[in-house]
């Protein structure tokens, strides 16, 4: 039997996800076809009694241990009502999709055999042309449907921190090769968005359980404007994108790519003296 569930305040049907439908629906066939109807139709007459006394009479065909079952169920609707928004803005998303969310095996749209085709609607405001490189690969799940996205955790260029830059103003960050992808700063420098990333909003460092140690992963690329002790710690990198290496890089060095590589020592001197030319 299919129950379809009544806001008694509103007399409107309440959406009750599947998982929670198939619970609900395992208890009320033991508390008697009164209580299902009770949940399924509003009665009038029953309803006006209880706006003239200012109370909601409890259905007399329905014994205490019936009522209670039935209190049981609506506080756990409320519940559910409660946490879902919340648990809808979790981070974790990517690990509910699994790996054919984001890529297709044989119908790949670009290179990366990515499952939903790359954000061209959507123009970097700074540039007013449409985003590249994997940016706009993400931007293709995370921007509005009306900026050629899919509504998911959407992002604004104009009030979030810089993507896809194609050069990067040393003066602002010294951002490590590591962060770099193909030599741009992309969300993959900030973001590592496959399962096997542990962290908190799949960030590329360990920040804690609700990122409450972000200082120590902005001051990778900026230690000149944070504390000085926390832009002392050393900070590994995680990363999923090399599969002949290790997961969690060794700490980041702080040096920008593409810095002059270091000059070589100076010769130690031999202890013995040159021979002079001989004079002319």
């Amino acid at each position: 039997m299919t129950h379809v569930f009544v806001d008694r305040a509103t007399s409107r049907p309440v959406a009750i996800p599947g998982a929670l439908r198939r619970a609900l629906e395992e208890i009320l066939p033991r508390t008697g076809s009164a209580t299902r109807q009770g949940l399924s139709r509003v009665n009038a007459g029953r309803a006006a009694a209880s706006v003239e006394s200012g109370s909601r009479p409890r259905s007399p065909t329905r014994s205490p241990r019936e009522e209670a079952r039935m209190s049981f169920v609506r506080k756990l609707v409320l519940v559910f009502a409660a946490v879902a928004p919340a648990a809808a803005l979790a981070a974790g998303g990517h690990d509910a999709v699994g790996c054919t969310g984001c890529h297709s095996i044989h119908a790949a749209k670009g290179a990366v055999i990515f499952a939903v085709p790359a954000n061209a609607k959507y123009l970097n405001p700074k540039t007013n042309q449409p985003f590249g490189g994997a940016t706009a690969l993400c931007l293709g799940c995370h921007q509005e449907t009306d900026k050629g996205g899919q509504g998911y955790a959407p992002i604004s260029q104009h009030v979030s921190h810089p993507l896809s830059a194609k050069t990067v103003n040393a003066k602002v960050a010294r951002v490590p090769g590591e962060l770099l992808r193909d030599g741009q700063f992309e969300c993959l420098g900030c973001h590592d968005p496959h399962p096997s990333n542990p962290y908190y909003k799949y960030l590329r460092a360990d920040t804690g359980a609700k990122g409450q140690g972000m200082d120590k992963f902005c001051a990778v690329c900026h230690p000149i404007k944070a504390d000085q002790a926390v832009a002392a710690e050393k900070v590994s990198l995680f990363t999923s994108m090399d599969e002949t290496g290790n997961r969690v890089l060794a700490p980041s060095d702080g040096k920008p790519s593409g810095a002059a590589p270091a000059k070589p020592p100076a010769p130690k001197p031999s202890g013995q003296k040159k021979k002079q030319p001989p004079a002319q």
